[in-house]
């Protein structure tokens, strides 16, 4: 048997005296209440046979025949420092989900004579129950209508109420059950009283505590009716489960997680070594056509090696698709978002297809404003775009048109609409376009043809963005796609030495640009690792700044973007044309000139925010 795993850990942990079996019997791990319980030692009890230990009553041969899970009440004769004493105790013995070779046992101890009940009250010594956190005994007495209850003060660490508040209850411990487990609850325990014999039952069944959190309890429950029915006697320990239950879920949670993983990385491989292989068989073929046919025509020979060509192109796109959805899923691929531009982005993609578009007499059309800003790693945000649109003008039909959308989804994120008038997509097939173990492919309306993994990768780069993509399509009317991209935070980044000016420009900028936050440099060092953190909408900056005057801290700037795309406001002291030269030829349009005035400042900051 191998070692125990940390479920059985937990198990042994949070359970009342039990040890850990192997399927022959063999005791393999023990908590410290299963040896006290049998007065033994731990090596007097691990890599024993259960049946060798001697203070157990049991018939091997018989007990050998039973299935599981079983219960079994026996004798046991604990070895104790006053010598021996007789008690009843009742085996609980299950299966470990999930490993078919390991076993449970839980030991309930009883000291009780069935024949002649003691009244509540007047037992046998329960102190010893109070040292656990995790359960608490039981026991009620009902005879001629009248009815008496002992538990352990233990019960307040599980439930949150005294022995004497839960006393006050009209049900007293049912009080507590959750209301979607009480009428179950209730039958069991109605199914003891009506069988009218002695029985062990076991309850699984959830509480609300006093302060409101739900737990869950397991009760072991023994029903002793009295010889003339006048009345019975029942004994519970009851065991709090919740953080086994927990466990519980979680490995559940876990392992079915990794069944699905790996049935989907079956499936995915499957069809991976299918999609990897096809085309290689057209290609070989022409080929070996072209090199075996020495009389082909010019024509054929052309034909043949723009197949070749189509198919080789296609299983590229298809593997470097393959490649970066990987990367993605690895995060070896890594994500670098930044300020763009989403007009800028759109026009960049429009034009890489623009030939594709004309070839087909297509219309693509535009509704973006000029000053819209999204938060995305440019790469892979224009990988998506330039994807989408590629499949539009596919299935777009000839001399129709495409429409490429863009506006606020709400307060955090952009939305993007890509809306063709093509051949549209089955019900059936809407289910696969974003499956990397259904791969979709069809030619476009002129033969085009696709690997059927771009929208995988589509679906994995706005995700990992933190966005959402869908759909909508109706066949023989078009399709549009939607997803959402996060926007930029708003914010003004200000270099200055001057604490006074610093607060000045400060307070001006916060009254009349309410909706962008300010943040503040004193040297150009500092402003260089606040850019890159906070990725500003604009930089205002002062010229004469110590250890990096305002030029140098462009020029650093513009190591890392190289266009310069964040504007920048210089404060100069003076008007020198040689400065501003300077500034002119590194990209920057607005210089302001000697001491800053209000509504100077305010107007090129308006007009480098909405250029």
């Amino acid at each position: 048997m191998k070692s125990s795993s940390p479920e059985t850990d937990v198990l042994l942990k949070i359970s009342g005296p039990s040890a850990i079996l192997s399927d022959d019997f063999v005791i393999k791990k023990i908590n410290p209440a299963f040896a006290s319980l049998l007065g033994l030692s731990n090596t007097s009890i691990l890599h024993k046979s259960l049946f060798e230990l001697s203070p157990f009553e049991l018939e091997e041969k018989t007990f050998r025949k039973v299935t599981f899970p079983h219960q079994v009440t026996c004798s046991i004769k604990p070895h104790t420092k006053t010598g021996s004493s007789g008690a009843s105790v009742i085996l609980l013995i299950k299966l470990i989900q999930g490993d078919p070779n390991t076993l449970f046992l839980e030991l309930v101890p009883l000291e009780i004579k069935p024949q002649s009940p003691p009244e509540p009250g007047k037992g046998f010594d329960l102190s010893f129950m109070e040292n656990f956190n995790d359960l608490f005994f039981y026991e009620t007495r009902f005879q001629n209508k009248s009815e008496s209850y002992r538990v352990t003060d233990s019960v307040k660490k599980i439930t949150g109420y005294s022995s004497k508040e839960l006393g006050g209850f009209r049900g007293k411990l049912l009080q507590l059950i959750h209301e979607e487990d009480a009428a179950k609850t209730i039958k069991e325990l109605n199914s003891l009283k009506v069988s009218g014999k002695q029985r062990f039952d076991t309850l699984n069944f959830r509480i609300r505590r006093k302060d409101g959190d739900i737990r869950w309890l397991r009760e072991y429950i023994l029903f002793l009716p009295d010889e003339d029915k006048t009345g019975y006697q029942t004994f519970s320990i009851v065991i709090d489960l919740t953080d086994l239950k927990k466990h519980e879920h979680e490995f559940i949670e876990e392992r079915n997680q990794l069944i699905e993983k790996s049935e989907a990385k079956d499936r995915f491989i499957n069809i991976l070594s299918h999609d990897l292989r096809a085309p290689f068989t057209s290609i070989l073929g022409f080929a070996e056509i072209l090199l075996n046919e020495s009389e082909l025509g010019q024509n054929e020979k052309t034909e043949y090696l723009n197949y070749i060509y189509d198919a080789s192109q296609n299983q590229l796109q298809f593997i470097n698709y393959l490649l970066d959805w990987s990367r993605l899923r690895t995060g070896s691929l890594k994500i670098e978002p930044q300020r763009l531009k989403v007009l800028m982005i759109v026009y960049n993609c429009i034009s890489a297809l623009t030939g594709n578009a004309i070839r087909k007499n297509i219309d693509i059309q535009t509704d973006i404003s000029e000053n819209l800003y999204i938060q995305a790693d440019e790469r892979l945000i224009s990988q998506v775009i330039m994807n989408l649109l590629n499949n539009a003008i596919k299935f777009s039909n000839e001399n129709s048109v495409i429409e490429i959308t863009a506006s606020l989804f709400n307060p955090t994120q952009m939305e993007f609409t890509i809306k063709d008038q093509g051949v549209g997509i089955s019900p059936e097939d809407q289910q696969k376009i974003f499956s990397i173990e259904k791969t979709y492919s069809r030619e476009g309306t002129k033969g085009e043809k696709g690997s059927g993994f771009g929208l995988a990768l589509v679906k994995e780069i706005i995700e990992k963005h933190g966005g959402e993509i869908w759909f909508y399509s109706e066949e023989g009317k078009g399709t549009e796609f939607h997803f959402t991209v996060p926007l930029p935070a708003n914010s003004i980044l200000v270099v200055h030495d001057e604490p006074g000016a610093l607060d000045s420009i400060n307070d001006l900028l916060r009254t009349s640009f309410p909706e962008f936050s300010i943040v503040t440099a004193e040297n150009g060092f500092e402003a260089m690792g606040i850019n890159i953190e906070e990725n500003p909408n604009l930089i205002i900056t002062k010229h004469d700044l110590p250890l990096m005057n305002g030029l140098q801290l462009i020029e650093s700037l513009k190591k890392s973007d190289y266009e310069l795309r964040t504007p920048v406001i210089i404060l100069l002291d003076e008007n020198d044309p040689a400065e501003i030269r300077k500034y002119q030829s590194a990209g920057v349009k607005s210089i302001l000139i000697g001491e800053v005035k209000r509504d100077q400042l305010i107007s090129a900051v308006s007009a480098e925010l909405h250029k």
